[in-house]
């Protein structure tokens, strides 16, 4: 896994679970259906709307850090982020997702978050660009209080 920021700003992390947009390695059920590139076109589109959204500015209190996690884990997904949204959000981690499958990916990302003094982790996935900020902040809420929410 790959480090990119030097210092939490918050106890919170909000961790993206993304993966390189390639047609064809991407979305492949919606692609059966409208074509891989277009599906890889769409899945392009999740990533520069919830980079627009769920960045926290550079300066000033944040509510969450966050983390872009990515597959494969041998893609620059900074590079990635920088053709798709026209920047590559700084102050972000860049973490490559590590595991045989979707399980034991998200135990080891958990796990990455609290072994850098996270209290709180909320994992999403990048295919629900859409999903409203106050249900980011209630699972952050939740956590206060309990270890899974």
């Amino acid at each position: 896994m790959t480090d990119s920021i030097s210092s939490r700003r918050s106890d919170n992390l909000l961790m993206i679970a993304a993966r390189d947009p390639v047609p064809g390695t991407t979305k492949t059920r919606l692609g059966a259906a409208i074509g891989m590139e277009r599906a890889a076109t769409l899945y392009r589109a999740f990533l520069r709307d919830l980079a627009a959204r769920l960045t926290p500015p550079a300066t000033a209190p944040v509510a969450y850090d966050l983390a872009w996690t990515y597959s494969p884990p041998e893609c620059d997904f900074r590079a990635v982020l920088a053709e798709v949204a026209g920047v590559a959000p700084g102050h972000v981690w860049y973490v490559a997702q590590d595991g045989d499958d979707w399980g034991t990916r998200q135990s080891n990302l958990l796990r990455w978050g609290k072994e850098r003094g996270y209290a709180r982790s909320v994992l999403i996935a990048s295919d629900s660009p859409q999903l409203a900020r106050a249900v980011i902040d209630a699972a952050f809420a939740a956590l206060e209080s309990a270890d899974i929410a």
